[in-house]
């Protein structure tokens, strides 16, 4: 099975990428601005680039899976970082390279945000529609809330505080490692996920 992950050298796409590399039979490839860093992972392809470059669009054509990683968490107007520019218009180019094949695309959106990132939510919003209007239910949307990690303290330290508060349960923090394995069960083993269901 081909997989592709868009913004694999990211927190989350290096989580993905990890985790699927410990299952036999995947051919993994990651596309990025960044190509290979050095922790890159052992046996997944890296390719810098951009949505014009042809072999970006034969891998996104060519895997059975495509997985959605790219986006920010706030805007950086002055390094020209918008959320149209970041979340939006990569998602559109995935799903017009997409649109005439069969394969299937795992878009990770966010469950909820607070009040100073509506921003962030309405683009994710947005993308979810525009999305399902190119791919129908070939598009599959994950609603995580925070995904942290040791690899970055900066959200590793605010997800087990969120964790221990029910009354913020919408931000629904997740491990990397966890929200890694609800990727794997969507694409190896055919099962639904949580995640799928938006809080």
């Amino acid at each position: 099975m081909q997989i592709t992950v868009v913004g694999g050298t990211g927190l989350v796409g290096q989580g993905i990428l990890k985790t699927l590399s410990q299952t036999p039979g995947y051919e993994l490839y990651s596309l990025s601005r960044h190509g290979k860093r050095t922790n890159s992972v052992s046996g997944v392809t890296y390719h810098d680039g951009s949505f014009a470059d042809k072999v970006w669009q034969d891998l996104i054509k060519s895997s059975d899976w495509v997985i959605d990683c790219v986006g920010i968490l706030h805007e950086d107007p002055k390094r020209g970082q918008t959320y149209q520019n970041s979340i939006v218009e990569p998602a559109e180019r995935i799903a017009a390279i997409m649109q005439d094949q069969n394969n299937r695309l795992i878009f990770v959106s966010a469950n909820y945000a607070p009040i100073f990132f509506s921003s962030y939510l309405n683009a994710k919003r947005y993308t979810e529609k525009s999305l399902v209007n190119y791919l129908g239910d070939r598009v599959i949307i994950l609603y995580p809330g925070l995904i942290y990690d040791r690899e970055r303290l900066s959200t590793y330290y605010l997800g087990k505080v969120l964790e221990k508060i029910p009354m913020l349960s919408k931000l629904r923090p997740i491990k990397r490692t966890d929200f890694a394995e609800e990727v794997k069960k969507i694409i190896s083993h055919s099962k639904q996920s949580e995640l799928q269901d938006r809080k």
